[in-house]
């Protein structure tokens, strides 16, 4: 069923959403996706735990990371297009400046002990929210004329944000869940960041690429060979479209790659926005954990059999 969705939604992205290409594999996805729930709901042995389906925050954690994991994807796929197709930039380059991210993340991530025991929860993954939305909006105002310490600036946010959310979802989600569903539960868990990654992304992709179209046709028109042409288009190859439609194509071309690039990068914004609204409305400010709480003593135990 997710694969049905997310190829439908990548096949939109060079022809009309409402193509039998795009619009059957994305009905005939949702389909077998309503298919398993009516099973699972009536399977003696779900998937999905009874008890996790039944936590506010369980859910509401599964939610919190697709959200941000489809925010996360989105952006590092479309900068990735800014910078190696548009600039021209080479791999090793483009990967290296990721560092400004993965720096922070690593760092931050690392205090997520503390942060645990000096905020609740639900502040911390606010917080981490708030601070990744910040960081992609710097992002999507990027130009091909804006200095990189610009991007630099928007990769320490999102970094410090995600460093921030990520440990602390992931122990609110397995705080309610059963000792004995705990397998199920890390599993559902990370399959929510994977799901964000992948169905998340072609979301995102198919928004960009629908706003990069539309813009093209607005200052170019229509064009018999746009087709064989838009995947260069959207993922902003301008020397194609230049060599095939001559130099008069590549000021529009670009302007328009920077639109879908602008409107996909605002719409990850949105999405950890989304994901702070769920933070709010499901994880309750609670006490901090002591220590000899059962959640934090099954954590413990739990990393001492992962070293072991």
């Amino acid at each position: 069923g997710l694969t049905g969705v997310t190829f439908g939604l990548i096949a939109s992205t060079t022809s009309s959403f409402w193509s039998a290409m795009a619009l059957g594999p994305v009905l005939l996805g949702f389909a077998l996706l309503g298919a398993l729930v009516l099973w699972q709901g009536r399977a003696r042995y779900p998937l999905i735990p009874a008890a996790s389906r039944r936590s506010r925050r369980f859910v509401g954690a599964c939610t919190v990371y697709f959200a941000s994991y489809t925010a996360f994807a989105g952006t590092l796929y479309y900068v990735t297009l800014l910078y190696q197709n548009l600039e021209g930039w080479s791999p090793l380059r483009t990967g290296v400046s990721w560092l400004f991210m993965n720096i922070p993340f690593l760092l931050i991530a690392q205090q997520a002990g503390r942060l645990a025991g000096r905020f609740d929860p639900r502040s911390v993954i606010v917080c981490g929210c708030m601070l990744g939305a910040i960081g992609v909006a710097i992002l999507a105002s990027l130009t091909s004329r804006t200095p990189f310490p610009v991007a630099a600036l928007g990769y320490l946010f999102a970094g410090a944000g995600f460093g921030t959310l990520v440990p602390a979802v992931t122990h609110v989600a397995m705080r309610d869940v059963p000792t004995d569903a705990a397998g199920a539960g890390s599993a559902v868990l990370n399959c929510s960041r994977q799901l964000g990654t992948a169905t998340g992304l072609a979301m995102i992709g198919a928004l960009g690429s629908f706003a990069c179209v539309q813009s093209w046709r607005a200052s170019w028109g229509p064009n018999h060979n746009f087709g064989l042409l838009a995947s260069a288009l959207i993922s902003g190859r301008i020397d194609v479209l230049a060599r095939a439609l001559g130099d008069r194509a590549r000021a529009p071309a670009e302007a328009a790659f920077l639109h879908g690039y602008h409107v996909a990068l605002i719409g990850a914004v949105l999405c950890l926005v989304a994901a702070a609204i769920v933070a709010v409305c499901t994880f309750s400010r609670t006490r901090r954990d002591h220590p000899s709480t059962p959640s934090l003593v099954f954590s413990v135990e739990h990393s001492k059999e992962n070293q072991r």
